[in-house]
């Protein structure tokens, strides 16, 4: 092969596999940990005398939410552990079928659709298992008039109105929440000296839902994976300027791999990156050899 013909097609190798050497090496790094969690939901979360997921480890060991959290389990795990997944299901349809689709704001993350309206919720005490307490949300009847000073109801609100086509709506909910932002966290009516992991994490699933972008978009992955324990698996659940703190428990777990189930993205210039530079080199070693 002549050297006309080898140096473009070495340049165009190197531009051709390093993004994707790239992207393998980043992706495979954080979808490891996302690999970490789902075992941690199955192995440590998992009841299977009750056949579905509690709450927390530490804080409430002994509670379930038939929704809030395993409803989330159901959803997150879909293609990840389908096998929990459709269990979880049947489960709930069959013995908490009376708690499913009351047109909660959390039915409209579950289920991919809109809600009429945001109604006001109210937690119950379904039943006790044993030393565990089932718990679900009820509609208590009232409209929540100040939804949008809440970041989460904002993003949920921006998400049924997706669905429901309000195109409008949707550019000036997702503002709302994008303006909450202050480089630390959604600063919001519920922020008093700490911050909500999940609340980042729903803000990147409605943001990849909605095909949105926005600034700090980066910021917002990174504290997402600065919560993250290695030593279980989970997230943890609240934050400061200082540090991660909290208990790691489901509803933030899955909101987190609800937030990662797309294709990975570069967030930065992959020729930047040391698998890019590195191939270059050689291309350049093998250029000057051929001269």
């Amino acid at each position: 092969m002549s050297k006309a013909v080898l140096i473009p097609f070495l340049l165009f190798f190197v531009l051709l596999v390093s993004p994707v050497c790239v992207v393998s090496v980043y992706a495979l790094n954080n979808e490891s940990k996302l690999n970490k969690t789902v075992y941690w939901l199955q192995s440590s979360m998992y009841v299977p005398s009750l056949g579905l997921c509690r709450e927390a480890p530490n804080y409430f060991p002994n509670r379930v939410w038939v929704l809030n959290d395993n409803g989330l389990v159901v959803k997150a795990l879909k293609t990840r552990l389908s096998g929990l997944s459709n269990a979880i299901d049947h489960k709930l349809r069959t013995e908490y079928r009376d708690y499913i689709g009351l047109g909660l704001p959390i039915d409209v993350i579950l289920y991919d659709r809109a809600v009429s309206s945001f109604e006001m919720s109210e937690s119950v005490t379904v039943k006790m298992v044993g030393d565990y307490e089932i718990k679900s949300e009820v509609l208590k009847g009232s409209v929540w008039s100040d939804w949008d000073t809440y970041a989460n109801l904002l993003l949920v609100h921006t998400l049924s109105d997706f669905y429901g086509g309000n195109s409008i709506a949707v550019g000036e909910n997702y503002k709302k929440v994008c303006d909450m932002w202050n480089g630390t966290g959604f600063v919001d009516k519920s922020v008093g000296d700490k911050f909500g992991t999940y609340v980042n994490a729903l803000f990147l699933y409605v943001t990849y839902k909605i095909n949105a972008s926005c600034s700090f978009l980066a910021d917002v992955e990174s504290k997402v994976w600065g919560a993250y324990d290695d030593a279980t698996g989970g997230f943890k659940t609240d934050y400061n300027n200082v540090e991660f703190f909290g208990d790691v428990n489901v509803e933030t777990a899955c909101f987190v791999l609800l937030a990662f189930e797309r294709p990975f993205k570069l967030e930065f210039p992959y020729y930047l990156a040391p698998e890019f530079l590195l191939g270059a080199f050689f291309v350049a070693i093998i250029f000057r050899r051929l001269k």
